[in-house]
């Protein structure tokens, strides 16, 4: 009798304790597709919003090759690119790690600069604008191996902007 109390007791204990360890195993995954998908978000509207700059900037540059590029189908509505941002960047900064909301933070700092050299007519160059967009590409880059970090994935042993050598590689 007291070996069947002692079996059902460890059952019920199994049972409860694999129920926590399954919740607490959910509650993780749940964070960390919460995180991917915030920071794939972020990822896809920085694209969205650099050419929305580059939009306004190549308005200013007069040179053969930026107006062949010009001619290609930009959407330049920066307020739109911009407001998407934003609300990828707050989604960042609900769900992202200490480390990963600063850098994604710096790399709104750097565009923000970028929109604002393009506002002000600042780039006249394709040369300037490959300088200009430096600062935001590496901030880019820090954002993403803050996020890498932060997922456990390993680093990459290069640039995802900075070792291409194409000048008007976005």
């Amino acid at each position: 009798m007291t070996t069947a109390v002692f079996a059902a007791v460890a059952g019920v204990l199994g049972v409860i304790a694999g129920r926590l360890w399954d919740t607490r195993s959910e509650v993780a995954r749940w964070k960390r597709d919460k995180k991917v998908l915030s920071y794939g978000g972020l990822i896809e509207r920085y694209d969205a919003v650099l050419w929305a700059i580059w939009g306004i900037a190549a308005k200013n540059i007069d040179d053969p090759v930026t107006s062949l590029i010009e001619q290609q189908p930009i959407d330049t509505n920066s307020s739109q690119a911009w407001t998407s941002w934003t609300t990828a960047l707050g989604v960042v900064w609900l769900h992202g790690s200490p480390d990963v909301v600063s850098a994604a933070t710096n790399v709104d700092r750097a565009m923000a600069g970028l929109y604002n050299a393009a506002l002000t007519k600042k780039i006249t160059t394709a040369e300037q604008w490959i300088e200009l967009r430096r600062p935001t590409h590496v901030a880019f880059e820090t954002f993403l191996e803050a996020a890498r970090r932060e997922l456990r994935l390993p680093l990459v042993p290069f640039g995802f902007y900075t070792d291409f050598n194409e000048p008007f590689g976005f």
